[in-house]
C-alpha cells in the first residue's frame, strides 16, 4: 500500500533541529531597489502613469526614476493637444 503522506525520520529530525538552533525565519533582504537602475527604469515604463507616481513617492531612487516616464508623458500629451488643432 502507498503511503501518500509518509514523512521520512530523518528529514524531520533535521529541520526540527534547525528549527531550535534558529526559531526565527530568514526573510529575504533583497528589495525592489536592489535591482538594476535600468530594470527599474524598464519596469517604470511597463506601469501606467498612475502607478509611476505612486512608485515614485515611495522613496528618492524610484522618484528619480519615475519623474523622467511621468515627465516625458506628459509633456508628449500636451505637445499633442496644443499642435493637433
Amino acid at each position: 500500500m502507498l503511503r501518500w503522506f509518509s514523512i521520512d525520520e530523518p528529514v524531520v529530525e533535521r529541520v526540527l533541529r534547525d528549527l531550535r538552533r534558529c526559531p526565527v525565519p530568514k526573510f529575504q533582504v533583497l528589495r525592489l531597489t536592489d535591482l538594476p537602475v535600468e530594470v527599474l527604469d524598464n519596469v517604470i515604463n511597463l506601469v501606467s502613469i498612475a502607478q509611476a507616481k505612486l512608485l515614485s513617492s515611495t522613496c528618492r531612487l524610484l522618484n528619480n526614476i519615475s519623474q523622467g516616464h511621468i515627465f516625458q508623458v506628459s509633456s508628449c500629451l500636451c505637445f499633442h493637444l496644443i499642435f493637433d488643432d
